[in-house]
């Protein structure tokens, strides 16, 4: 997975392949990482997010 596409899993989560959980997951992702945008998340992080999301995986503690 490159950059770009790990950047349009997480800010693409609003299309039609993907559901309004996966976009509240991606949210609380970032959050739980301390970002407020895919921007401030290197490419790894945001690889990993993005699997999760997939999986349905939340964040620790939640």
């Amino acid at each position: 997975m490159d950059q770009r596409s790990a950047l349009e899993d997480l800010s693409a989560l609003a299309a039609t392949r993907h559901t309004t959980t996966q976009a509240e997951l991606a949210r609380r992702w970032l959050s739980h990482f301390g970002a407020d945008r895919v921007q401030d998340l290197d490419l790894g992080i945001l690889e990993a997010i993005a699997c999760y999301v997939r999986k349905g995986i939340s964040p620790p503690n939640e």
